[in-house]
């Protein structure tokens, strides 16, 4: 048995590989997917296997090795009668499972115990405290030792109060805590957030939102070598809800208003959003998305100075079902030009 590798399934969601696809074919058959990775020359293929609700029962992996995943490897997932995942494992191309996740549910459906194993050992043990509908505490425990605990507490209206992170590894310690406070709309207006790790008496990182009418304001507060910066921004609307404008700005060492530091300009026409970022210091960033008439992101870009300076694109295409067959990213900076490319081949199982 083995635990699922976390990072390696992150790192497949932000390349897309992690996709549910519902089987409009009521013929009792389940729906496969072929998603074939390329950038500089052809990587492999995933194969994925859904049920009738969609969920992903299987993917089976063809090709080089990626990250700790070689050819033939084959991931399985189970389910309880409520959709839960409730078992899920990796295994190689000889059927030897070497990862494995097992978790529990309650009655609301909702994670009460994970175990994770890796080559037939524990590895680690999370579990989930609840009172009534908030969870209060998640709690992860490691063979090597290493603690990692959520604690949360909500006011009497359920509205999170605070939330404490504290990881305890072999030898670091990290400690978080923030504090949350609302108006009598229910919307946030400060959150302090303090470092205790090294002192317990940590003065904290106050963020405050004033709310007036279609203008929010931001602020930021901490204290440096014994001095006081603040951070400020501002939110302006449209008649319907959306961002149009952003500005930020300092105050060095007083909370006297000043000229904005940044500007941020977005614009919405019909079919595309564009968003322009510049500074008084020159610096500038962009960033566009294109749609399709039913709504769906067909193009985005992203463009900037900052860091040297660099172009990212990002497009896709869709069948006549409405599903993606091609996605494509280019990067270019002062290194060269990137590209990754998927494509997507669906198809009944049993055909």
């Amino acid at each position: 048995m083995a635990r699922f590798n976390l990072v390696a399934v992150l790192m497949l969601v932000a390349m897309g590989f992690v996709a549910c696809v519902q089987n409009n074919e009521d013929d009792g058959s389940d729906l496969c997917k072929e998603v074939e990775y390329i950038n500089d020359h052809h990587l492999g293929t995933w194969n994925f296997v859904y049920d009738q609700q969609g969920k992903e029962t299987q993917r089976e992996w063809k090709g080089g090795e990626l990250w700790d995943i070689q050819n033939g490897d084959v991931r399985q997932s189970e389910y309880d009668e409520n959709g839960n995942e409730v078992y899920q494992a990796w295994m190689r191309a000889d059927g030897s499972v070497y990862q494995e996740v097992m978790t529990e549910y309650d009655t609301s459906n909702r994670q009460l115990v994970e175990y994770h194993y890796r080559e037939g050992e524990w590895k680690a043990v999370w579990t989930w405290t609840y009172q009534g509908e908030n969870l209060v505490q998640k709690y992860g425990k490691f063979a090597s030792g290493r603690s990692d605990t959520s604690t949360y507490t909500y006011y009497s209206d359920g509205q999170m109060e605070s939330y404490r992170w504290l990881l305890i590894g072999d030898d670091h310690v990290q400690d978080r805590l923030q504090v949350y406070k609302y108006d009598s709309a229910g919307r946030k207006v400060e959150e302090c957030e303090a470092y205790l790790e090294d002192d317990p008496d940590a003065p904290c990182y106050k963020t405050v939102w004033v709310y007036e009418g279609e203008l929010i304001k931001e602020e930021l507060h901490y204290e440096s070598d014994g001095s006081t910066l603040s951070r400020w921004t501002t939110h302006h609307y449209d008649d319907r809800g959306r961002e149009i404008l952003l500005q930020k700005g300092y105050y060095p060492d007083t909370y006297e208003a000043k000229d904005p530091d940044f500007w941020t300009i977005i614009e919405y026409k019909e079919l595309e959003t564009s968003e322009v970022e510049w500074s008084k210091d020159g610096i500038s960033h962009s960033s566009h998305k294109f749609f399709d008439e039913q709504g769906r992101t067909v193009r985005s870009s992203e463009e900037t100075s900052l860091f040297g300076g660099y172009f990212t694109e990002v497009t896709h295409e869709y069948d006549d079902l409405g599903r993606e067959v091609v996605y494509t990213y280019r990067h270019i900076d002062h290194d060269g030009e990137y590209t990754e490319r998927e494509t997507k081949s669906y198809g009944n199982c049993r055909e």
